[in-house]
């Protein structure tokens, strides 16, 4: 699988604080991230919400007739409803292939993110949400948080070291393949802990590319990342076993 990214390319109308949302209007209010984008759709006066979001999002996101599929899931502890958005068949590059649309029904607020979903998390009173990030062959992890009415992202993975931190990598041809491409995922509530688990294929000698005639591995890692989550705030583990590239 091979996810294209070439960023998100919109025509935004900025809205000032201290005016009135209108939820009839078609424009998009950026909140304090570019990637989050909340949307002026009102989900409560709409019986059937995939259709509702399917239909503005062609209208005024897409702008094209795109084929989406839409799969609902209810966090009613955290009164939130969640839809996992997929793109099928061939799209604009400058469009994800994965997007999460959030809907807080205590707020009436909706929140349109780049990730695919994975998992909500509160803790000390703290919702957050979890997803994976793609950008070609690469994926990382986002963590949002959803507070005084807005959503914020507080963790990202791309901006660890120097190149970031994968959490899944789908090639098989080059001198690194992961196994599982993607990393297997736990999240752990009684420490607040998440953790990807996985193997790292090497397949080249130092300063040299691939041999395509070559089938085994040169050596293998068996690799951990772990985040933990103290001090209201997720760490990058020192129990984690992953080198950078």
């Amino acid at each position: 699988m091979k996810l294209i990214f070439c960023g998100l390319i919109m025509i935004v109308s900025l809205v000032s604080c201290n005016h009135k949302r209108n939820e009839n209007s078609n424009s998009l209010s950026k909140t304090n991230d570019k990637e989050i984008l909340e949307l002026p759709i009102n989900l409560k006066q709409y019986p059937d919400k995939k259709m509702a979001i399917k239909k503005w999002l062609n209208e005024n996101y897409f702008k094209i007739n795109a084929d989406i599929k839409i799969e609902e899931i209810e966090d009613p502890a955290n009164s939130l409803s969640i839809f996992k958005i997929s793109l099928n068949g061939e799209h604009a590059n400058s469009f994800e292939n994965f997007y999460s649309f959030i809907y807080s029904q205590e707020d009436n607020k909706s929140y349109f993110i780049p990730v695919d979903y994975i998992q909500s998390y509160k803790i000390n009173n703290t919702l957050m949400l979890g997803g994976i990030y793609s950008t070609r062959e690469f994926e990382y992890y986002l963590i949002y948080a959803l507070k005084k009415s807005s959503l914020k992202l507080i963790l990202d993975s791309r901006k660890q070291g120097e190149y970031g931190l994968k959490i899944g990598y789908f090639r098989d041809d080059d001198c690194i393949v992961y196994k599982p491409n993607r990393l297997l995922y736990d999240f752990n509530a009684k420490n607040n802990t998440i953790k990807f688990t996985g193997t790292i294929l090497n397949y080249c000698k130092p300063n040299f590319d691939r041999d395509t005639t070559q089938k085994e591995p040169i050596n293998t890692k068996d690799v951990t990342i772990e985040y933990i989550y103290t001090n209201n705030q997720w760490i990058y583990s020192n129990k984690s076993n992953y080198i950078f590239w």
